[in-house]
């Protein structure tokens, strides 16, 4: 009878363990500067969202290896260095179609005037984690002038935090008040890999008078 409760407390475990909810997250290292998100490519030369400001694009990478889906929310990109913090516009699906007038959004962008990347954006700041999936998720946003040397990708999910958690062993982060569980990954910004807007200007202005030249 021992062995039968010792069988069945691990069944027990090991049912609690495959039924729990937990996610793996991974985001890129260093981020990566683009030269553009194109609004259409009727032309002979995409026309850019924004010609005078490159994005940066940082991709993140959530495995949920738990049999039931989960949520996620309140995704956000910022900055935590001393005297500079700052949370960062993700361009989502939507507020791009908003922006731009677009009925949708591209799923590529231009990593230099020539080479092409695809891009998984999500819709808004929240979505739904499949089970037993991977979901990828590229976070477009505009750096502008601020010179800084990285970044935080944070946000919830649907998962409320244990008492453990929540009263003993509390965080440091955005959320560390949150009821619910967290994560904070930090990516790296290499500012000696900005395109300036000069450089930029002059390539269109060359690419505009190669085409007159024609």
């Amino acid at each position: 009878s021992i062995l039968i409760a010792f069988a069945s407390l691990i069944l027990s475990i090991y049912v609690a363990y495959s039924n729990s909810i937990r996610v793996d997250v991974n985001v890129s290292e260093k981020a990566t500067w683009i030269y553009g998100i194109p609004v259409n490519y009727q032309g002979a030369e995409p026309e850019f969202a924004d010609n005078r400001r490159n994005p940066v694009v940082v991709t993140v990478r959530i495995v949920n290896p738990s049999n039931k889906d989960i949520s996620f929310f309140d995704l956000q990109v910022i900055n935590t260095e001393k005297e500079k913090k700052k949370k960062f516009t993700v361009l989502s699906q939507t507020l791009f179609r908003d922006l731009y007038k677009v009925e949708s959004m591209p799923k590529t962008a231009n990593i230099s005037e020539d080479v092409i990347t695809p891009l998984n954006i999500p819709e808004g700041n929240f979505g739904l984690l499949k089970a037993r999936s991977l979901t990828v998720l590229d976070l477009p946003f505009y750096l502008d002038n601020h010179d800084i040397n990285n970044v935080k990708i944070v946000f919830n999910i649907a998962k409320r935090k244990n008492f453990f958690r929540r009263y003993i062993k509390k965080g440091k982060g955005l959320y560390e008040n949150s009821p619910y569980v967290s994560f904070e990954k930090t990516s790296i910004i290499d500012q000696t890999k900005k395109i300036s807007n000069q450089q930029k200007i002059n390539t269109q202005k060359e690419a505009g008078d190669e085409t007159c030249s024609k």
